[in-house]
């Protein structure tokens, strides 16, 4: 296939599942070729496909943005942070990499926020 080809096209992860939504399969393909063979099977779209170099180059960068905070023990979201990193140095050989990335540490700790106001009311 022409390389200029296969980099204009828009390619997508989808599941093939059964009828009790067990799935069957994981394929890489575009809306045109799933449309076209998969007329009869139910398929759901997972999301684009990511460059797994531009994704390691961005959790390397959220690494590095995080460093400084490590040391500082009275941070107050330390444990936050840490599981945070955690999970970035292990995405990589995770099956959801580069697919889906871990959540950013700014939702988890709005997240964390928010579960304490909820336990005050």
């Amino acid at each position: 296939m022409d390389k200029r080809y296969e980099e204009s096209r828009f390619f997508n992860t989808y599941n093939i599942i059964n009828s009790d939504g067990v799935v069957l399969n994981t394929i890489i393909a575009d809306q045109d070729f799933m449309e076209k063979n998969y007329q009869e099977t139910e398929f759901i779209l997972v999301g684009p496909v990511r460059n797994r170099k531009k994704e390691r180059a961005w959790r390397n960068f959220e690494l590095s943005r995080t460093d400084d905070f490590v040391n500082l023990q009275d941070y107050p979201y330390l444990d936050i942070l840490l599981q945070y990193r955690a999970e970035l140095r292990d995405w990589p050989s995770s099956d959801s990499f580069p697919i889906e990335r871990p959540k950013n540490l700014e939702q988890r700790i709005s997240d964390y926020k928010q579960s304490l106001e909820e336990e005050k009311t």
